[in-house]
């Protein structure tokens, strides 16, 4: 895997050493091996860092376009081939997942399309199972809880609007 890969990982590994603590898994045993697709709910910001390590291959998140353009961060997530992902220009994104795919990667795609905040659940994009049928992939399905006393909603200004998130401290 590449130096830039390796680094994003190194960061989110960092975070999740200092603030998540301990992780259950369920179902390990039950990915497919080379190429998949990974899909799953989207509660909270931090929802994918552990994923990096629980499966070999280089995973590929479908990220939103404006975190690329986060300082220090962004440029780690283009040097380590994460999937933009711009509004009405899904099949871009769809197509470089695939590319991902046939390197023997993995793709991560949180169907929802954006942070639920641990309320109801968004309606599911399509994309994913796009992807599944073009690709010819396993589509697997897995999902993230985790008790609201460890997550803290941090609020912050970007893209030109107030955002939120839910972050796991603790758990």
């Amino acid at each position: 895997m590449d130096i830039w890969y390796q680094s994003l990982k190194a960061l989110i590994g960092l975070y999740s050493t200092l603030f998540q603590g301990s992780v259950h898994v369920l179902g390990r045993d039950n990915l497919p091996e080379g190429p998949k697709i990974l899909i799953g709910n989207h509660a909270n910001v931090t929802d994918g860092f552990i994923l990096p390590y629980l499966v070999k291959e280089k995973l590929h998140f479908f990220v939103q376009e404006e975190f690329f353009s986060i300082k220090i961060l962004g440029p780690v997530f283009i040097k380590a081939e994460q999937i933009p992902v711009v509004k009405g220009e899904g099949r871009k994104a769809i197509d470089a997942a695939k590319a991902c795919l046939e390197r023997g990667n993995s793709v991560v795609v949180f169907p929802e399309g954006e942070l639920n905040h641990g309320k109801d659940f968004h309606r599911g994009r399509t994309g994913a199972v796009v992807l599944a049928s073009e690709s010819k992939v396993p589509l697997v399905p897995m999902g993230f809880y985790v008790p609201d006393r460890y997550m803290k909603t941090l609020y912050s200004n970007h893209y030109n609007r107030r955002t939120q998130g839910r972050w796991q401290f603790g758990g």
